[in-house]
């Protein structure tokens, strides 16, 4: 979602940082982790745990209702492991998740090369 990554870049060029490129591959596994988090249904967000990881760092936000990019990107911001992973500067490109769902919320992942 080309907001967050926006959101995530900012954060990024004020600390000092450049800017990721956004990349397909990891776009597509972060897509893929929000639709199978969403179909857990366990009423929360997970980190994905397997030993063929193609991302170096991984965020996963899950809130009630309808929730908007500029608050997972805060949410991650706000939080310092979200954020050292956010703010890694040998991070070079991101891959964005969202899905929302009327009854479970709102779930965001976002992935780092």
């Amino acid at each position: 979602m080309a907001n967050v990554v926006n959101a995530t870049n900012e954060y990024r060029t004020s600390n000092g940082l450049n800017s990721l490129a956004c990349d397909d591959e990891l776009t597509a596994e972060s897509q893929e982790w929000a639709e199978t988090m969403r179909k857990a249904d366990n009423g929360k967000g997970d980190h994905t745990f397997h030993d063929e990881n193609t991302y170096a760092a991984e965020n996963v936000a899950w809130g009630n209702g309808k929730r908007t990019p500029q608050w997972a990107a805060d949410q991650w911001y706000n939080s310092p492991g979200h954020r050292a992973n956010m703010l890694d500067p040998e991070a070079s490109m991101i891959g964005v998740g969202w899905v929302e769902d009327s009854k479970k919320g709102t779930y965001a992942v976002q992935r780092f090369w």
